[in-house]
């Protein structure tokens, strides 16, 4: 049998088990794609800390409504009394007890001394003592970056105007006219400016943010085409 199957292999009537072997790798490897061609492993991303995520809040301030917080300059020395007190050490790698209790009273106490307390989201990231004085270190604007200009130097081609007047063309609107004098205000049916006319007709003005809704009023435009729309064929 042995001498048969030579015989056959030796005749190139059969493939012999290694060409077949290496024409599975090649088809394998031209599925698959080259080692060259494969993108690499990527990376496990590393965890936000605490720092990272308090100057997130820094920067992004104006998008959510934070109470403002400036740190005292004697922060440190009020935390560190207050962890005395608790008998618990003011070195920074110093953990934090994992007893609820013991951390609402340190926690709390500190809220009440800077009358500002740490929020709900921020609790499980202050394990040590370092955390926590991070936490009462960094400090926290609310102000917009619109806002913001007002007590910038700006080049003198630049006008910020913060009370600004909105135009609107039908509905009524209470102007106040601010100078270094006086100020005066008066009722009006339409904006008298470019007689109540608007170069935008179709356009609405939809005030979305929750400070200015109660300030400045919306405009809806009429609707250009009619409701219903009639047919040109006779029934």
């Amino acid at each position: 049998m042995a001498a048969i199957a030579r015989q056959v292999f030796q005749l190139g009537l059969v493939a012999r088990p290694t060409t077949i072997l290496a024409r599975c790798t090649m088809q394998m490897e031209f599925r698959r794609g080259k080692k060259s061609d494969r993108k690499p492993a990527q990376k496990p991303k590393p965890k936000p800390t605490l720092a990272s995520i308090m100057d997130s809040i820094q920067s992004k301030g104006f998008l959510r409504s934070n109470k403002p917080y400036k740190p005292p300059a004697d922060v440190t020395e009020r935390i560190n009394q207050i962890l005395k007190s608790k008998n618990i050490k003011t070195f920074d790698n110093t953990k934090l007890s994992k007893d609820l209790n013991e951390r609402f009273e340190l926690f709390n106490q500190c809220g009440e001394e800077f009358n500002y307390f740490i929020h709900n989201s921020k609790l499980c990231h202050i394990v040590t003592v370092g955390d926590l004085k991070e936490f009462y270190e960094t400090p926290v604007f609310t102000t917009t970056p619109f806002e913001a200009l007002q007590n910038m130097e700006v080049p003198p081609n630049l006008h910020v105007e913060q009370n600004y007047h909105r135009f609107n063309p039908s509905k009524t609107n209470f102007f106040l006219f601010l100078n270094y004098y006086s100020i005066s205000s008066f009722f009006t049916d339409a904006d008298d400016l470019f007689g109540g006319k608007t170069a935008f007709p179709q356009s609405a003005t939809l005030v979305t943010g929750l400070k200015y809704k109660d300030k400045y009023e919306g405009h809806t435009p009429e609707k250009p085409w009619p409701e219903k729309v009639q047919s040109v064929f006779k029934d």
